[in-house]
């Protein structure tokens, strides 16, 4: 469904439901092009078959007539961010669908924009056997950090800890912070992604000791 508020935290006047494309739709993302008034719907769909990407129309209720483009599914739990100012190119992660079990994290490419063209799957991020189990979590929202001292891009991933059998359920469940490393060549010469997800454990007291503005986001 689709409400609108003049502020993020309300009131919010209904506006309508709607199926976007035709398409049933789980687990959303919206998405603003940096720099533009672009903006997308990104969902998993079809029983987790495709997740799908449709740019909004100008007052942003609705999806245009075609599928901008699409990924074969499962790729659930989906999460976007741009590398800016790096390679310009859009990257997604995903996880695949376990129910309430979690499983590892998927990496995805695009060239060209998000209209039209192919998604590359990079395989599965993140170190050790732990990752398998994407650090128990699932993808809600990489935030686009700008590294204080260079200027670039620090993502950070942002997601749902699984708490499925603790105290309270899911509605209890925190959320995992980890920062994407850019694996340069010299850096990571066995692994041929261009995003590392490893483990780090109090990264964020640090980066605040040093002082790191967490609120200076890139885009």
């Amino acid at each position: 469904g689709v409400a609108t508020s003049p502020s993020p935290v309300g009131p919010f006047e209904w506006k309508h439901a709607l199926h976007p494309n035709g398409h049933e739709s789980f687990d959303l993302q919206i998405w603003r092009e940096p720099g533009t008034e672009d903006a997308y719907l990104l969902r998993d769909t079809d029983g987790h078959a495709w997740t799908m990407v449709s740019r909004l129309t100008a007052d942003y209720t609705g999806v245009e007539e075609e599928v901008s483009s699409r990924l074969k599914g499962p790729c659930e739990g989906i999460a976007l961010f741009k590398d800016l100012p790096g390679d310009g190119l859009h990257y997604l992660v995903c996880s695949y669908a376990t129910w309430y079990y979690p499983n590892a994290m998927q990496l995805h490419r695009k060239a060209g924009g998000l209209a039209g063209g192919e998604w590359e799957f990079l395989g599965d991020i993140g170190d050790g056997l732990y990752s398998r189990l994407s650090y128990n979590s699932q993808p809600t929202f990489v935030l686009p950090l700008r590294n204080a001292t260079s200027g670039e891009l620090v993502p950070v991933y942002m997601g749902d800890n699984w708490n499925a059998n603790g105290p309270g359920g899911v509605g209890n469940a925190s959320y995992l912070w980890l920062p994407f490393e850019r694996c340069a060549e010299e850096s990571c010469w066995w692994d041929w992604r261009p995003w590392r997800l490893p483990w780090q454990e109090a990264w964020m007291p640090r980066q605040v000791e040093r002082g790191a503005d967490m609120t200076d986001w890139l885009y």
